[in-house]
């Protein structure tokens, strides 16, 4: 099947003039870099925690979907920045002196939904 395609328009020189911008090298560096991931945080959660698509029905079960992806990125990235600032091997085990009740209730409950 042929493509029809508008050749005579009033707007020609414009298209002509953004045509070749953007087929430039600069305008195909320009075109990447808009289509690249703006949030680093949706781009992580995407590429490398699985969440490209919620795998739930309705918006409040994908609501506490989002909410858990988010708290395991938190946590992910405040373990990480603990270790770096441990000094000693005796100092990184203050945090799991704490009950595990206590590190449920800690981080399950921005998952619960008022009432």
């Amino acid at each position: 099947m042929q493509e029809k395609r508008i050749t005579v328009t009033h707007f020609r020189a414009e298209y002509k003039r953004n045509n070749a911008r953007i087929r430039s090298s600069g305008g195909r560096r320009l075109k990447a870099k808009r289509q690249a991931t703006v949030e680093p945080v949706l781009g992580t959660l995407t590429q490398h925690m699985a969440m490209g698509k919620v795998h739930t029905i309705g918006i409040k079960q994908a609501d506490k979907c989002m909410k858990l992806a988010a708290t395991a990125y938190n946590l992910k990235k405040w373990l990480k920045f603990k270790e770096k600032r441990v000094k000693s091997g005796a100092n990184a085990l203050v945090f799991f002196e704490v009950p595990k009740t206590t590190l449920l209730k800690l981080f399950l409950a921005p998952l619960e939904t008022p009432r």
